[in-house]
């Protein structure tokens, strides 16, 4: 991953022809101009890489890896999971995003010559991601994404005096479960969101 360098403009940079800006962000293609920081990398094959202050560079902009890109997409999916969805078809969209992912990387393994599977780098490497692709996938799959709402109308009954739970008309009754199923949603998506996908 190449090293991001903070710089300052030491002069505007034009072409001869004065048509086109020779320092400008690659995001939203602002002109750095004189006396402006400014955010520099460059992988080693292609030229720098420049970013304005307002879009410093992410994980994406710093890999050129199709796999980590992959991981990236898998990772924003999860992250944009929230509890009023179906927790369980979440669950499942994630793992088969996952399990594509595992699928592709063996096929590149199988891909190599036979004998430089598990003694190169490369082929250690891609095993590993295999390994932790599919570890992951058996932890999420692990995960309890049921919620019964009927045991949470008895936990929160219990959770009150015999008679004050009778003084509450129907609609309190319904927005003290809606706040507990809420709760328990929100534990199910912390334990989620709390799995690693480090490969």
């Amino acid at each position: 991953m190449p090293r991001v360098h903070k710089q300052k403009a030491q002069k505007n940079f034009y072409t001869k022809k004065g048509t086109k800006h020779d320092l400008t962000c690659k995001k939203c293609n602002k002109h750095i101009q004189k006396g402006e920081e400014y955010f520099k990398y460059q992988f080693r094959f292609g030229g720098p890489q420049i970013h304005c202050l307002a879009h410093p560079p992410t994980k994406r902009d710093l890999t050129r890896s199709g796999f980590a890109h992959a991981i990236f997409d898998i990772e924003d999916a999860i992250e944009g999971i929230t509890p009023d969805l179906d927790l369980e078809s979440a669950v499942q969209d994630i793992s088969e995003q996952v399990n594509t992912l595992m699928e592709e990387t063996q096929d590149s393994l199988d891909n190599m010559p036979e004998h430089l599977q598990d003694s190169s780098d490369s082929g250690i490497l891609l095993q590993e991601r295999i390994d932790n692709l599919e570890a992951y996938i058996s932890d999420l799959e692990s995960v309890d994404t049921s919620i019964d709402e009927d045991m949470i109308e008895e936990e929160v009954e219990d959770e009150h005096d015999e008679d004050e739970w009778k003084e509450l008309t129907d609609k309190e009754k319904e927005a003290l479960v809606k706040e507990k199923v809420e709760e328990y949603k929100q534990t199910i998506l912390d334990e989620i969101q709390g799995l690693s996908l480090e490969c």
